[in-house]
């Protein structure tokens, strides 16, 4: 329905522009945009209902998109802190923690964590896969007879 309004609304703004509306289309584009308008005001609404009910999805989303913080209570505790200072109507929205978030790693009160490069994980996987290819204990002269006895 929300598509149909849309193209209806293009279609009669458009007709305005090159011939001009009868009384009943000026009417129903007025209709159509006022319909248009609610329908964008009940959403915002039902996403910000949604953000203040379900506030761990904001931190699961915000910690995704920066995985060089780590997720911990502290974190969270200064992130959403300074967030509200930098807020003017003390609602922490995302946009909040982003600046919260650059202003504590620069004052180093958050300590990002280092996210290895390419070259690197692939020199760990190298050395982890030589780790575990090697036994845990060897079968030597010296460990034989203990496993005799059992």
């Amino acid at each position: 329905m929300y598509r149909e309004t849309l193209r209806r609304i293009k279609e009669l703004g458009a007709k305005l522009q090159n011939s001009g509306l009868s009384p009943s289309e000026l009417s129903e584009l007025r209709e159509l945009r006022q319909s248009k308008a609610e329908y964008e005001e009940e959403t915002r609404n039902q996403i910000s209902n949604f953000r203040t009910q379900h506030p761990e999805l904001i931190w699961q989303s915000f910690f995704s998109q920066h995985p060089d913080i780590a997720d911990s209570h502290a974190n969270r505790k200064a992130l959403f802190e300074r967030g509200l200072s930098l807020s003017d109507d003390d609602i922490v929205r995302p946009t909040h923690l982003e600046d919260a978030a650059k202003l504590l790693i620069a004052e180093r009160a958050i300590t990002p964590k280092r996210i290895p490069t390419a070259t690197e994980r692939k020199q760990q996987a190298a050395k982890d896969s030589e780790t575990f290819r090697r036994p845990r204990f060897s079968l030597d002269s010296a460990t034989m007879p203990l496993i005799n006895k059992k």
